[in-house]
């Protein structure tokens, strides 16, 4: 996610499928920042609702990713950018 647009964005970075090569804290942190996604066996009901089928062997609770905490000053870097 770029919160000031193109602002920093090469510092930011990105990660994608498929680039081999990760670009700024997004690519160098990837492993840490991605997190894993979870599993659960789900049935659909009435109405479109799913419910959880309990089987507790197949379930999978996701895990939320670490957060990034910059120092970049917003200021600064528009300053750098523009001349």
């Amino acid at each position: 996610m770029l919160p000031f647009q193109s602002l920093a964005a090469r510092t930011i970075g990105y990660k994608n499928e498929n680039v081999n090569n990760a670009v700024g804290l997004e690519g160098a942190y990837a492993e840490y920042i991605n997190g894993e996604n979870g599993r659960r066996l789900m049935q659909r009901i009435a109405g479109g609702v799913y419910i959880p089928v309990n089987n507790d062997d197949e379930e999978a609770i996701a895990k939320d990713g670490a957060d990034i905490i910059s120092t970049i000053n917003v200021n600064f870097q528009d300053l750098a950018q523009k001349h």
